[in-house]
C-alpha cells in the first residue's frame, strides 16, 4: 500500500510538471499546427509529449506501425530513416525468411501480379463492382415478387447498389445522348441536301444556328441538340462539335457495354478471392504510379524533418511497414484489405494504419477474421472515418455502414480498434468528416502538410491524414508503455481526449460531445495505467 501511495505521489508531481510544460509551451508554426497547442492552434500537444518522454524516460522500444495505403516512394529521403526493412530477406527471387512472400524487404504490393506485368490503380467504386457481379443475374427481373423468397435479400442489394451506382442516372444520359446521335444525323441530312458534305463540314455552328429551319425535322432536331450548340464556341465548325459528340457517344457506349463484357481485372491477379487463407499473392514493388497517397501519410507518421522541420512527422523513430492494397483510384478490395492486415501482424507490426474506406462490402467477413486475428495479436488498429459530412450512425433507417465496420460478427466494438475523425485548427470537427457514435476520436485533418515522393511538400486534408497523426501517438506510447495491450492504449486515448461539442454551440446547446486526442495527456493517462500494480 505505502508502495502505491508513493507511486500516486510521484505521479502527482509528473502532472504539476507536464502543466508547467504545457504553459511554457513554444508557440505552434503555423505549418505544423497538428504538433503544438494554443488556444488559435489546437493541435494533439505531441511535440511535448514526446520531449517529456524523452526526457523522462528509458529508452524505447522500436514499434513497426503498418501503412496500408497506396504505397511508399522509398527513394524518398524524408522516409528512409524509417523503413521496416526485413533484414532476413534478400533481393534475389527467392523467399529467403519462408514467410510466402519473395523478396519482402520493405513490405509487399497486393495489387500487382508476380511477375509485376499488371498493376491495378483504378477498380471503381464497390457499389459498383457488386451491381455488376449480380447484373447477368437479375438484369431481366423488374420487380421483387418475380424473385425467388430465398433470392430476394440479394435481389434488393443488387437493387441498392444500382441506385447508389447511378447506373439507371447514366443509361438515361446514354438515351439521350444517342438522341441526340439521330438529332446530328437529321441536319447533316438536310444540310447535305442543300450543298456538298465538305462545304457542310466547314461551317461554323454560328452559321448552322443562323439558317432558318424550313422543316419540321429540322426544328425538332435542333431543339434536341440546342445545349450543344449554345455551349460551343461560336467560331468552332460543325464537324468539330460532331466529332466532340461521337467521342462522348462512344465512351457512354464502351463504359455502358462494359457492365458485361468487361471483366474484374482484379481477378487476374490469380487468387481466390472469398478465401482470406489464400493470400500469398501479389509482387515486391511498394512504389510505383499512386503511391502519393501513401508516402504522404506515411511522412505523417515518422518523417524525419531533414528537408524542412514542418513535415516532421508526429513520431520519427517509428519503423514503417509499407502494405500496398488500396488502389489509386476506386474503392479497396475486402481480401486485400484482409490479407494486408495478416501481413503486416506477422511481420511484427504493433499498429496498423487504415487511411482508407467505403460505404459498400462484399465481403466483410474476410476482414472481420483479419480484424479479430489483430485483436489476437495485440495489434492496435487505426481507420480514419470518411470525408462525406455523414453522420454514420443517425438513425436506423438512415444507417450508413462504413468499412471496414469497427464492430465484430455479434456487433461488438473490437476493443483493438479506433475510427478517427478530422478537427480544423480551431479545434472543431472540419465539415468534411464523417461523425457519430461509432467514431472514437479525432484529430487535426485540416492544412496539415508532409512529404510527396520525390521529397515534394505539399499541404492537404482529410480524415485519411488525421488518421496516421493518432497512429504516430499510438506507436509513440507503444514504444515507451510496451507493457500496455492494444485495448489499454485506446482506452488511454479516449479517456484523455479532450472533450468538444459535435457542432457550434448555439445550434444545439444538448448536443453530444467529440473527443479531441490530447498527446500530452495521453502521456500523463499511460504512466499512471503502468504504474497500477497488476490485480
Amino acid at each position: 500500500m505505502d508502495l502505491y501511495k508513493g507511486l500516486l505521489i510521484g505521479f502527482s508531481l509528473f502532472i504539476g510538471s507536464t502543466l508547467s510544460l504545457a504553459q511554457d509551451a513554444p508557440q505552434a508554426n503555423k505549418h505544423s499546427w497538428h504538433r503544438y497547442y494554443t488556444d488559435s492552434l489546437q493541435g494533439t500537444r505531441s511535440e511535448e509529449a514526446l520531449e517529456w518522454l524523452r526526457k523522462h524516460k528509458q529508452r524505447a522500444k522500436p514499434v513497426i506501425v503498418a501503412v496500408v495505403d497506396t504505397g511508399l516512394d522509398t527513394a524518398t529521403s524524408e522516409l528512409k530513416h524509417c523503413l521496416a526493412i526485413n533484414q532476413r530477406e534478400r533481393i534475389d527471387g527467392k523467399d529467403n525468411d519462408g514467410n510466402g512472400y519473395i523478396d519482402d524487404r520493405w513490405g509487399w504490393n497486393l495489387l500487382g501480379t508476380a511477375d509485376g506485368k499488371l498493376e491495378l490503380t483504378s477498380v471503381g467504386r464497390e457499389e459498383y463492382r457488386e451491381f455488376k457481379r449480380l447484373h447477368p443475374k437479375y438484369k431481366s427481373i423488374g420487380h421483387v415478387d418475380s424473385v425467388a423468397t430465398n433470392h430476394r435479400q440479394e435481389y434488393l442489394y443488387y437493387q441498392r447498389m444500382r441506385t447508389i451506382a447511378g447506373i439507371d442516372r447514366y443509361l438515361r444520359l446514354y438515351d439521350h445522348t444517342l438522341a441526340k446521335d439521330r438529332a446530328y444525323a437529321a441536319i447533316d441530312s438536310i444540310i447535305t441536301t442543300k450543298m456538298p458534305a465538305a462545304a457542310a463540314d466547314s461551317l461554323s455552328v454560328s452559321e448552322i444556328m443562323n439558317i432558318k429551319p424550313d422543316t419540321q425535322d429540322w426544328m425538332d432536331a435542333a431543339e434536341v441538340i440546342l445545349a450543344d450548340l449554345i455551349k460551343a464556341e461560336s467560331n468552332a465548325s460543325w464537324a468539330q462539335l460532331k466529332r466532340q459528340h461521337h467521342n462522348q457517344l462512344n465512351l457512354i457506349r464502351s463504359r455502358v457495354e462494359g457492365i458485361e463484357r468487361d471483366i474484374d481485372k482484379r481477378t487476374l491477379l490469380g487468387d481466390d478471392l472469398s478465401n482470406g487463407e489464400d493470400r500469398y499473392y501479389g509482387n515486391a514493388n511498394i512504389g510505383g504510379k499512386g503511391s502519393e497517397h501513401g508516402t504522404f501519410v506515411a511522412s505523417i507518421i515518422a518523417g524525419a524533418g531533414d528537408i524542412d522541420p514542418k513535415v516532421r512527422g508526429i513520431y520519427p523513430p517509428a519503423r514503417i511497414l509499407a502494405i500496398k492494397a488500396v488502389p489509386d483510384n476506386g474503392d479497396e478490395y475486402d481480401k486485400d484489405v484482409s490479407t494486408a492486415i495478416r501481413y503486416a501482424v506477422d511481420r511484427g507490426a504493433r499498429v496498423i494504419n487504415l487511411s482508407l474506406g467505403k460505404y459498400a462490402s462484399a465481403n466483410p467477413r474476410l476482414v472481420d477474421e483479419a480484424m479479430a486475428y489483430a485483436l489476437k495479436k495485440d495489434v492496435l488498429i487505426i481507420h480514419s472515418s470518411g470525408n462525406n459530412g455523414y453522420r454514420l450512425d443517425a438513425s436506423p433507417e438512415d444507417k450508413r455502414p462504413y468499412y471496414p465496420k469497427g464492430t465484430d460478427s455479434m456487433g461488438k466494438p473490437w476493443e483493438h480498434y479506433l475510427r478517427i475523425g478530422a478537427l480544423d485548427k480551431q479545434g472543431a470537427r472540419a465539415k468534411f468528416s464523417n461523425y457519430g457514435a461509432s467514431v472514437d476520436l479525432y484529430a487535426p485533418g485540416v492544412d496539415i502538410w508532409a512529404v510527396m515522393p520525390g521529397d515534394k511538400i505539399e499541404a492537404s486534408q482529410g480524415t485519411s491524414l488525421s488518421a496516421p497523426i493518432v497512429s504516430g501517438i499510438a506507436t509513440m506510447l507503444r514504444a515507451y508503455y510496451p507493457k500496455l495491450k492494444a485495448s489499454q492504449i485506446k482506452e488511454i486515448l479516449i479517456k484523455s481526449a479532450r472533450l468538444i461539442p459535435e457542432g457550434r454551440p448555439s445550434e444545439n446547446p444538448h448536443q453530444p460531445m467529440l473527443r479531441a486526442i490530447d498527446a500530452m495527456r495521453a502521456v500523463q493517462y499511460a504512466e499512471e495505467t503502468q504504474s497500477k500494480p497488476s490485480k
